[in-house]
Formats: structure tokens, C-alpha cells, sequence
């Protein structure tokens, strides 16, 4: 995962439906995580994270505010689900009438 995507890309992030369940789901996985490493694994740099809350902050997922996600979540999908419905009005209506089999 990125640090930083270009501001097109990050634009393409928020119009993805995925973005908000993966935060959602990142934050019930790591928060409260404790992640165990050996002494010579934090020495040699191995093992950077001690815990979930850490790897949330390198992450920058660790603002989550579960009703904007939710409701983006279902937001972002309801704009999709509207516009293929549109769509195929606009095909039925062109195309639709013309190839029609009457019985």
C-alpha cells in the first residue's frame, strides 16, 4: 500500500466502494492488536510494529469514523446502482423497441 497517490488516483480511491469497507475492516483487525516480536527481530528491525494502533497510524487509517464510512459505503454504491439503471433505460428506450419480438 502507498503512502502518498497522486490527487487523480486519490480521487478514484474515494469513488471506490472497496476503499470504505477496507478501512473498516483494517480497523477491526488491527485495533487493540498486540504483535509479539523477539528481541533480536526489534533490534535487526524485523518487527517495526508493536502494535495495531501503529501499523493504523503508518497506515493513516487511523481516523475512522464507522457512520461517514458506512454511509459513503452505501452512498458510492447507490450512485453506481443508479447509473446502471440509467443506462440501461437509455439502451432500452434507443434499442430496445426496434429488436423487440412480438409473440
Amino acid at each position: 500500500m502507498t503512502q502518498k497517490l497522486p490527487w487523480l488516483l486519490e480521487c478514484f480511491n474515494y469513488a471506490n466502494p472497496f476503499y470504505y469497507a477496507f478501512r473498516f475492516q483494517l480497523q477491526e483487525i488491527f485495533q487493540g492488536l498486540e504483535i509479539v516480536c523477539a528481541q533480536n527481530e526489534i533490534q535487526k528491525g524485523f518487527c517495526i510494529f508493536t502494535t495495531g494502533e501503529q501499523v493504523l497510524k503508518y497506515l493513516k487509517m487511523d481516523d475512522q469514523n464507522l457512520p461517514r464510512d458506512m454511509l459513503s459505503f452505501v452512498g458510492v454504491c447507490m450512485f453506481y446502482r443508479m447509473v446502471a439503471w440509467v443506462v440501461i433505460v437509455i439502451r432500452v428506450n434507443r434499442y430496445g423497441r426496434k429488436h423487440s419480438v412480438v409473440a
